[in-house]
């Protein structure tokens, strides 16, 4: 029977609750990311501000600071002037604290008196300030003191920034500690806005998708059904599997054509985000693109063997045989595998046997198909060693010769890995990876160009397939 319906359910759900996951971790830290850069250039441009204003004239009370005591640079009228002024300057502005230290790390001035007088010589971020590097960070703070008053549950943004004298010598650091509680609440927000926004579409998208392959289920189940309870009406009923077959096959399809346009799009923006299209990315936004893209590799895989399995059963394959270099074909297809192979950390090497003719007559497309579903298993159930392609010449014949060197093929499963939705054993059945497609496409395309699909296997050591096929060439290439 044919099991459709499993398969894509476990398949796209999986995938599906996959990429909105990722969609939305992936804004979280672009966000986060614009919101830090954003804070830090708002606390540089303040500092800015109140050392063109304030440090002409405290800059001789700041470098003459270490000399007094805590209490006495705590009550000093120096020290109120500045924090009047700083309060009358922050007035309507989110910042709820402001330090500001010698070059020994004092703290001469806080917004907090109490912390006048404490030294930071020791503090990383101070110190990062002190060399002329601005050093930032964002925290949530039960507790913060403001201005002599305490406020809670607060998202702080603080920054260590240098005050440059007239000579452009460091003299000083600021230190500003700025509220940016509503900015992440809105950003927490947008994120979950989004998140749901995606969910639904993409819940609509795969319950609209599974009614209708529930429903080409039912229809296939119920004419086996019919078959098998009357065979006076055998006639009839094979005329209406066949016409189920082929809504099944218009169905797949058609299924396969609608969901590539969502995920081309998707696949489209993450590939731009990938490459800076919208700003420059880190190593951990750069991870979460990768694995959006996997994600949705795993779905394209999905979708073009499901296509392919379509043509072959409606019998729409025709070879179209034209001459083609093979070595310019290896060199076609080999990056599209080798990136999917260093990834996993695994040696790939492809080779053209030198008796292989500069030209043959193929179909390159249905090649292409074949030789990517070989290597595409390959390195899928390869976690460590090497994949290897062959192209080979043996007499009046021709093919690919995929090697790996992973988990193998119990005996037992090596014939039944050919059919449709079957998979072997010994780490291969019931993998996420994929629903035992592939082999079964690669087989007929085999038998449709005339040829043989063999297999060797080891369990433990690796697998061997190889396809082997008439050799033709044109006339312009024969001696």
């Amino acid at each position: 029977m044919f099991r459709l319906q499993r398969y894509f359910t476990i398949t796209s759900l999986i995938a599906f609750i996959l990429i909105a996951f990722l969609l939305g971790y992936f804004f979280r830290i672009l966000a986060f990311a614009d919101l830090i850069a954003a804070s830090e250039s708002k606390n540089v441009v303040l500092t800015q501000t109140f050392s063109n204003f304030l440090w002409p004239e405290f800059a001789s009370f700041v470098s003459e600071a270490g000399a007094l005591e805590t209490d006495e640079l705590q009550n000093h009228p120096r020290t109120q002037e500045l924090y009047d002024y700083i309060q009358a300057q922050l007035n309507g502005l989110s910042v709820v604290k402001v330090k500001v230290y010698d070059l020994n790390g004092l703290t001469v001035f806080s917004t907090e008196i109490r912390q006048i007088g404490e030294n930071k010589l020791d503090n990383a971020g101070y110190l990062s300030a002190r060399s002329g590097v601005v050093a930032s960070e964002l925290t949530f703070r039960d507790t913060f003191s403001a201005f002599e008053q305490t406020i809670e549950d607060r998202n702080v943004f603080s920054s260590y920034v240098p005050i440059y004298g007239p000579g452009g010598e460091i003299e000083g650091v600021f230190e500003v500690y700025d509220d940016v509680t509503p900015l992440v609440k809105r950003l927490e927000q947008t994120q979950r806005n989004i998140i749901i926004g995606v969910v639904v579409i993409l819940t609509v998208l795969y319950f609209f998708l599974f009614l209708i392959v529930r429903r080409a289920d039912g229809i296939i189940r119920q004419q086996y059904h019919d078959l098998q309870e009357s065979a006076a009406a055998l006639r009839q009923a094979r005329d209406e599997a066949m016409t189920a077959s082929q809504f099944k096959t218009r169905l797949l399809a058609n299924v396969s054509h609608d969901m590539r346009t969502p995920l081309n799009a998707i696949m489209g923006y993450t590939e731009m985000m990938a490459e800076g299209v919208y700003g420059d990315i880190t190593p951990r936004q750069r991870k979460a693109t990768t694995e959006i893209l996997r994600s949705i590799g795993v779905l394209i895989e999905f979708i073009s063997n499901l296509l392919g399995r379509a043509q072959l059963e409606s019998g729409k394959v025709k070879l179209e045989l034209k001459p083609l270099s093979p070595r310019e074909f290896v060199e076609e297809i080999q990056p599209q595998v080798e990136v999917l192979a260093v990834a996993k950390g695994l040696s790939f090497h492809c080779e053209v046997a030198g008796d292989v003719p500069d030209k043959i007559l193929g179909d390159r497309y249905w090649l292409r198909q074949i030789a990517l579903n070989l290597m595409g298993n390959a390195v899928k159930f390869t976690e460590e060693g090497s994949v290897q392609l062959l192209v080979f010449r043996e007499e009046d014949q021709w093919g690919f010769r995929v090697k790996d060197t992973g988990s193998g093929i119990p005996a037992e499963d090596q014939e039944r890995i050919f059919d449709a939705f079957e998979q072997a054993g010994n780490g291969h059945v019931g993998s996420a990876s994929g629903i035992g497609l592939g082999l079964s496409i690669v087989k007929e395309l085999t038998t449709l160009m005339n040829g043989r699909v063999t297999i060797e296997s080891v369990v433990g050591q690796g697998s061997t397939f190889t396809v082997t096929l008439p050799l033709h060439v044109p006339e312009a290439e024969m001696v």
